[in-house]
């Protein structure tokens, strides 16, 4: 379930209708499918895509949010939005703290570089 969360944010405008399309159906009669993919962090991309994607992707998403709605009711009953927002938001933060330090190990790679061009020059 997480990797079509993702591609409702990172991929192709048909990637992002396959995966609205995918989400829906796996949650169709499945309670668990529902849960893992509100733990997933669908609900915002879901919502983006619904207001900004294309109509059969708005669509999709629309379905999809329709489907959740029962279960987003409960989860939220219970106290337990932090179950279906915190997901979402702690792997964002790790993927760009990755992204961040890739860009510094690039960064010290030049930065060898660089000093063994100097040295072989002098």
């Amino acid at each position: 379930i997480p990797p079509f969360v993702d591609l409702l944010t990172s991929g192709t405008a048909v990637a992002k209708e396959n995966s609205a399309r995918a989400l829906c159906d796996l949650g169709v009669n499945d309670d668990k499918n529902q849960v893992a993919i509100l733990e997933a962090g669908a609900i915002s991309p879901l919502v983006n895509l619904a207001f900004s994607g294309s109509d059969i992707a708005k669509e999709k998403a629309a379905a999809t949010l329709k489907l959740l709605s029962k279960k987003i009711d409960e989860t939220l009953s219970s106290g337990k939005e932090k179950d279906i927002v915190v997901p979402y938001d702690e792997r964002r933060k790790r993927e760009v703290e990755l992204q961040t330090e890739g860009e510094k190990q690039k960064a010290r790679a030049k930065a060898m570089c660089n000093e063994q061009q100097d040295h072989k020059m002098k």
